[in-house]
């Protein structure tokens, strides 16, 4: 296990050009797609009047990041990184541009051409995504890695928190067309600052010389990642945790409304109190990760999902807003935790010739349990009151957590003894 040393300063981080690069062109590219979503959910639900209507954005973008990610597991391990990112930044901004250029010099588009702009869209970024998690720790040495990874959470909740308070007056100011052309923007930003990262390597994967050409056996490549993800004791653990905790965050967010509307009869300005409280529990907690010199990466993955679940379980049974909110802040800080030391464990222990298929195998693996989770989520709130729902879920999530601090493997995981 590599060694971890005190975090740099976030200063130290940004010295590093490449890295700095990537991650402004991620910053600006997750404004642009704040407003890309509200836009398409605002438009679509405002032309149509149906919730089933909106509700295909999300099955798009759901069934291209699953469709996409059998290639992108394995042309991301046998292609060159930044051509891989420049060319899903390049294609998700001409297609987005093409629409809302479209969209200003005639009628709007059908529902159909919209689907079809939210399922290619989130095509691209199940290519991009894993490419640039791979890419990361090529550029860092090891005990960088926790600090880059809570800098990226820290800016992803800031946009989180401030876009999504924004976006909806932005999009209803300048209308969806223009907002899909900033959205291209973003886009052709990010890929003009991914084509100036440079670092050792040009950015080539760790598989050269292979006979076979990107993506030519891509069920191969993704099953040779999930049989090593299987055979490393850790990362099964991993794995496993993983999958539950997405199964029963989903059933968890199934239930918020119902849980708001039925428990503390609060309506959307609740909801989105909530949310930007959530929001700023993980900017804290990334803050302090990437400020403090985290050793234990095991253990802050651990505690992390524990935390999480306690805010969790304590918002469930929360009798008013005032005992609600604190409670989302404690959650928000187990949140921030546990996705930086998971992220950072799998980029340390993932041999680099399989980094982009394990992240690709971590991403589908979400997609497919949270889809039926959700709508058994639903509809067991639709047939019961949500509280007991929201409690076994987080309970579960606290169980979840024991078992991994249980673990000699997880606990010691990133430490200077492991």
């Amino acid at each position: 296990m590599t060694r971890i040393h005190p975090s740099p300063s976030y200063r130290t981080l940004i010295a590093h050009r490449a890295f700095a690069l990537l991650w402004v062109g991620q910053s600006i590219s997750t404004f642009g797609d704040a407003l890309y979503d509200v836009a398409l959910l605002r438009y679509v639900f405002g032309a149509t009047h149906s919730a089933l209507a909106a509700s295909g954005i999300a099955v798009a973008v759901t069934a291209g990041r699953l469709l996409a990610s059998v290639p992108a597991g394995a042309i991301v391990d046998r292609a060159p990184l930044r051509r891989i990112m420049l060319r899903a930044d390049l294609a998700r901004g001409v297609l987005t541009l093409a629409v809302g250029i479209a969209w200003l010099h005639g009628a709007a588009p059908p529902l159909s051409l919209l689907y079809g702009l939210a399922f290619l869209v989130s095509a691209g970024g199940a290519v991009f995504d894993p490419a640039r998690a791979a890419a990361v720790p090529a550029i860092l040495p090891a005990d960088h890695l926790v600090a880059a990874n809570a800098l990226d959470g820290l800016f992803a909740s800031l946009t989180f928190f401030v876009t999504w308070a924004l976006s909806g007056f932005i999009v209803a100011a300048i209308g969806p067309a223009y907002a899909l052309l900033l959205d291209a923007g973003t886009f052709l930003a990010s890929c003009c600052l991914v084509a100036n990262a440079r670092w050792d390597g040009g950015g080539r994967s760790i598989v050269r010389g292979a006979t076979e050409r990107p993506g030519q056996r891509p069920i191969a490549d993704l099953r040779e990642g999930l049989r090593w993800a299987w055979q490393d004791q850790l990362v099964r653990a991993m794995l496993l945790a993983q999958g539950a905790f997405t199964a029963t965050s989903a059933l968890f967010f199934a239930g918020l409304v119902p849980y708001f509307r039925q428990h503390l009869h609060g309506g959307a300005a609740l909801y989105g109190l909530q949310g930007a409280v959530f929001a700023a529990g993980l900017c804290v907690a990334s803050w302090l990760i990437g400020w403090r010199s985290v050793r234990r990466i095991g253990l802050l993955y651990s505690l992390g999902l524990l935390v999480n679940g306690i805010g969790n379980s304590l918002f469930a049974l929360a009798p008013s807003i005032w005992y609600l909110l604190p409670t989302v802040f404690v959650a928000g800080l187990g949140k921030a935790a546990h996705a930086t030391g998971e992220r950072t464990l799998l980029q340390m222990r993932t041999p680099a010739r399989l980094r982009g298929r394990v992240f690709v195998l971590w991403g589908t693996l979400a997609q497919v349990i949270a889809v039926p989770m959700l709508a058994l989520g639903g509809w067991i709130s639709d047939h019961l009151t949500a509280q007991p729902v929201l409690l076994a879920a987080s309970l579960m999530h606290i169980g979840i957590g024991l078992w991994l601090r249980s673990r000699r493997d997880v606990a010691h995981a990133g430490s200077p003894a492991g």
